[in-house]
């Protein structure tokens, strides 16, 4: 578990898939070890976590996904490539960010799925 000013990213594994279904909206992070672009998005993701839950405290949950370790979970969102962040709404996905890992962006993506009412 990483703990951010504000806010709290969760490791999710098959066991505590549950805890998508326990928030609104839910972002994923979907990440390797020897990924070098995961550990470069990895403090991009942290502090746009951060900014979003400053701003909506207890409305959007962050997690992470090691592939590594949650192979079947990886397989049963179709992730194919990492990282890749879903969002999810009641615990099915909803829409993937895609674009470089610029914090700005992120938050701005986050917000825009959490304001437009999903789930």
């Amino acid at each position: 578990m990483v703990l951010g000013a504000g806010g709290t990213i969760t490791e999710l594994t098959s066991k505590t898939l549950g805890k998508l279904a326990e928030t609104r909206i839910s972002i994923v992070d979907f990440w390797a070890s020897w990924c070098v672009p995961c550990r470069k998005l990895a403090p991009v993701f942290e502090e746009a976590c951060a900014e979003v839950s400053a701003k909506r405290p207890g409305q959007i949950g962050f997690f992470r996904v090691n592939v590594e370790q949650e192979s079947l979970l990886a397989n049963t969102y179709d992730v194919l490539s990492i990282p890749a962040i879903i969002a999810f709404s009641g615990g099915k996905p909803l829409e993937r960010f895609s674009g470089k890992p610029i914090r700005e962006d992120l938050v701005r993506w986050i917000e825009k799925i959490a304001g437009n009412g999903q789930g």
